[in-house]
């Protein structure tokens, strides 16, 4: 495109020469553009992060009921025994003592086992969700449950070496110092 400069000659539009006032109008657009650019961009980056605390927030809450409802079926699932099979809720809610010659030993034993495995799991995944946190339902639960079973306080005591620290500690102010290893059969 040609233009006429104020002389009267004809050139091409980019060598007219132009007043610098619009140079500088057409800069501070641009420098304001440029700055609302960055505003924009700065306020996404925040909401970014604020959208990615809440939902770090959520899956921590998502994650705190899949253990609780973990630790909840665990033990749950040990006390359907005791609908299937009443005749051996004597020996873990009643105190009933495991003889040597009992008709229900080896049933006795196999689910002191089991229970114990349901008390360690609670332990075990309450220390790896809330290590510095104390659940006292669940501690009053497990304490009652070593109070209410010389068997299960007995079992533990036989096979020691297999549990967490945490339920060894809290069996034994709860069983007594009077403890022993259940009977053997010959």
């Amino acid at each position: 495109m040609l233009i006429q400069d104020g002389q009267g000659t004809t050139q091409p539009a980019w060598l007219v020469p132009t007043s610098p006032e619009p140079r500088r109008e057409y800069g501070a657009r641009q420098k304001l553009v440029l700055e609302y650019l960055k505003l924009f961009v700065s306020l996404g980056l925040v909401g970014t992060f604020v959208l990615a605390g809440l939902q770090w927030q959520e899956a921590n809450k998502v994650a705190d009921q899949a253990v609780y409802q973990t630790v909840f079926s665990a033990w749950k699932e040990h006390l359907t025994i005791f609908v299937e099979k009443p005749h051996l809720r004597p020996y873990f809610e009643e105190k009933k003592e495991l003889t040597e010659n009992d008709p229900f030993r080896d049933s006795v034993l196999a689910l002191a086992d089991l229970r114990l495995h349901a008390i360690d799991t609670i332990f075990t995944y309450f220390d790896t969700r809330w290590r510095n946190y104390d659940f006292p339902q669940w501690n009053d639960t497990v304490r009652n449950a070593f109070q209410n079973s010389p068997i299960l306080c007995a079992r533990l005591l036989a096979t020691r070496d297999t549990w967490d620290e945490d339920v060894i500690a809290l069996a034994e102010k709860s069983c007594g110092p009077n403890q022993q290893p259940p009977p053997q059969s010959n």
